[in-house]
């Protein structure tokens, strides 16, 4: 049958964990066996650039008000490429016209994998529990998540595959001297030296991400005790920065907040980092690839108990769990590792070690590729 040939459907390649995850994958295929295409419905997204040279990209610019009719665009170029996978990723994101237009064209293999997010209207979740049904494989990130699919959407645990988020260990971990990364920060404009604690906060800024949390802890801190030498550096953008920003302006915490937007150097940035500060609501984040990241940088994490947090994080050991807006329970445990070096050295070995234990990229890879090969030995035979 030659190539199996893949095309993942996603609305963009946006800057986010799961657009991380697609291009990961797509990267690692085994080129001698898979074939993988990227289909974005609204536009491309600047994690293309990070995609190989010989993965193709089509993208729609799919017009607001026609999502309704939008499979049949689906179906046409499902048609022309002629698949023997579609992977949709997210029923909350794309995958109705993904899962909708290979059901028309007949794509032989219809794959729907979930990161975290649903529709949450009754209409919305009838609709989502019968795509479930139209797929070959239901996938999810994480066990936790596989117990939201199930609760929410109604979707047998045993028609639930989990396949977890990998990070490239090779490319996460510590390498970069502290004051080299910080001086170059301070030629761009950013006020960053190499003796103060840094609270890293890594992804998109919006609600639920909840990172007014985190502003709210930092206020803490300084007036318990102003002679503190801690920053909050966020990495990522988004339609909270307004609100954000203006927090800290009010707080008078501009000198100690830094807003680093979009960089595609975070592997870098990560080695000036003492602490990685998850603060998403519980039910959004599926399994965060920046948590993962962090981690293989040996960096302790400090994340609120949401759905993929608590697989990767043991408490005490290798981070914290605090639940979601306890903002005394994240200043206790800022302190704690402000104050304690041994302990935040050590919980970032433990860190690392679980990352290579169970997250790596080429673990994740090989996942999604022996579910493949299944898929099609069990649809040829």
């Amino acid at each position: 049958m030659g190539k199996i040939k893949i095309i993942h459907v996603v609305t963009s390649l946006g800057v986010g964990g799961m657009e991380n995850g697609i291009v990961n994958l797509c990267n690692g295929h085994n080129r001698e066996v898979f074939k993988p295409i990227v289909c974005c419905l609204k536009s491309v997204g600047p994690m293309t650039c990070r995609l190989r040279e010989d993965v193709k990209v089509q993208c729609l610019d799919m017009p607001e008000g026609r999502a309704i009719l939008f499979p049949l665009t689906l179906r046409y170029i499902f048609m022309q490429e002629k698949p023997h996978i579609v992977h949709t990723h997210g029923l909350a994101g794309g995958g109705y016209h993904g899962i909708v237009g290979a059901c028309l064209a007949r794509v032989p293999i219809i794959v729907n994998g979930e990161h975290g997010s649903f529709f949450n209207k009754p209409h919305q979740i009838v609709l989502q529990r019968f795509l479930a049904r139209l797929c070959d494989a239901n996938l999810s990130v994480s066990g936790s998540l596989k117990t939201k699919i199930t609760e929410i959407l109604g979707v047998p645990a045993d028609k639930i595959t989990v396949i977890r988020n990998g990070v490239d260990t090779n490319k996460f971990y510590r390498h970069s001297p502290r004051d080299e990364i910080c001086q170059r920060l301070h030629h761009e404009g950013f006020a960053i030296d190499d003796t103060t604690f840094n609270i890293f906060s890594i992804g998109s800024l919006k609600k639920e991400k909840a990172q007014l949390m985190l502003l709210r802890a930092l206020k803490d801190v300084y007036i318990s005790d102003p002679s503190v030498k801690i920053r909050v550096i966020f990495v990522g953008d988004g339609s909270d920065r307004t609100t954000l920003t203006g927090y800290a302006k009010e707080a008078g915490l501009e000198k100690a907040v830094i807003f680093l937007g979009n960089r595609s150097d975070v592997h870098e940035l990560l080695n000036i980092a003492d602490v990685l500060v998850s603060t998403s609501i519980a039910k959004h984040e599926g399994l965060s690839n920046v948590m993962l990241e962090a981690m293989s940088t040996n960096v302790p994490v400090i994340a609120t108990r949401s759905v993929g947090a608590v697989e990767v994080i043991v408490d005490g050991i290798n981070g914290f769990l605090i639940e979601p807006g306890d903002v005394r329970a994240l200043v206790d445990r800022l302190m704690l590792v402000y104050n304690n070096t041994s302990l935040r050295d050590e919980m970032g070995v433990q860190a690392r070690r679980i990352i290579l234990e169970e997250y790596t990229i080429t673990k994740m890879v090989q996942g999604y590729e022996q579910l493949y090969l299944d898929l099609v030995s069990r649809k040829t035979h």
